[in-house]
C-alpha cells in the first residue's frame, strides 16, 4: 500500500507525467482512492479524512497489506531532500528507508521516482519476512479496529470450528464496540442456533450487569 503525502506547494500537487515510473510492482501496489475511501467509511470516518500515520496503518491492516509507504520532502536552500520509508502495518517498524536529493523544485518528482525504485528493490527482500495478521479482515462497519479483529476471528472460528467456538469472539467485538451491528447480528444468530438454545448476547449482558 502506498500512502500519498499531501504537499501544499502546487508543483507537488500536479499529476505524474507519463515518463514517471509507476510505483506498482510484484511487491508493491498503489491502493486506489476508491478503496481507501471505502475503508475509511467502514472506519466511520469521512472519505476525505487526512491519512495520518495512525489512520494509514489501520487502513493498511484492514486492506490486508503488509506495509505502507510514507514520504517526506524537506527544503534545504535551493535543494530538496526527498525521503521514502516502508512501514510494517502490524508493528509500525520501518522496513526500508531511502533518501535522495533534488537540485531544484522541478527535479523533485524525478528524484521521487528514483527513491521509489531503490525502495522497491530493498522491499522485495524484506517483505517476504513480514507476517500479516493471520486472519483475513472482514469488511464491516466499526470504528474499533480491535473489535473488527475479534469479529474476523469469530467468522474464522465459525467456519472452521462451529458455533460454540465463534460466539466468544463476537461477544468480545460487541464489548469493544457496543454499536457494532454486524457483530450483534452474527453473534445472536449463532446463539439462537446453538443446542440447546441460549439467551441472546444482549440478554446475557443485562443479566451480568454489563
Amino acid at each position: 500500500m502506498v500512502r500519498r503525502q499531501d504537499i501544499s506547494d502546487e508543483i507537488f500537487e500536479s499529476k505524474p507525467s507519463k515518463k514517471q515510473k509507476n510505483p506498482s510492482s510484484p511487491f508493491l501496489h498503489v491502493l486506489s482512492d476508491e478503496r481507501i475511501g471505502a475503508t475509511l467509511r467502514l472506519m466511520t470516518k469521512p472519505t476525505g479524512t487526512p491519512l495520518t500515520a495512525e489512520i494509514t496503518r489501520e487502513v493498511c491492516q484492514r486492506a490486508g497489506s503488509k506495509a505502507h509507504i510514507a514520504g517526506s520532502i524537506a527544503n534545504i536552500g535551493k535543494q530538496y531532500v526527498v525521503g521514502l520509508k516502508a512501514v510494517n502495518c502490524q508493528s509500525g517498524n520501518t522496513l526500508a528507508w531511502k533518501q535522495v536529493q533534488a537540485a531544484a523544485k522541478e527535479k523533485v518528482l524525478d528524484a521521487l521516482g528514483d527513491a521509489a525504485t531503490k525502495l522497491r528493490t530493498e522491499l522485495g527482500e524484506s517483505l517476504s519476512s513480514v507476517e500479516r495478521f493471520d486472519t483475513r479482515m472482514e469488511e464491516a462497519t466499526t470504528a474499533s479496529f480491535e473489535a473488527l479483529k475479534a469479529y474476523s476471528l469469530g467468522d474464522k472460528n465459525w467456519n472452521e470450528n462451529g458455533n460454540v467456538h465463534a460466539i466468544p469472539f463476537f461477544k468480545q467485538a460487541i464489548e469493544l464496540d457496543p454499536n457494532f451491528a454486524m457483530a450483534y447480528a452474527y453473534g445472536n444468530s449463532l446463539i439462537m442456533l446453538s443446542n440447546p438454545p441460549a439467551a441472546t448476547i444482549e440478554k446475557r449482558q443485562q443479566r451480568s450487569g454489563g
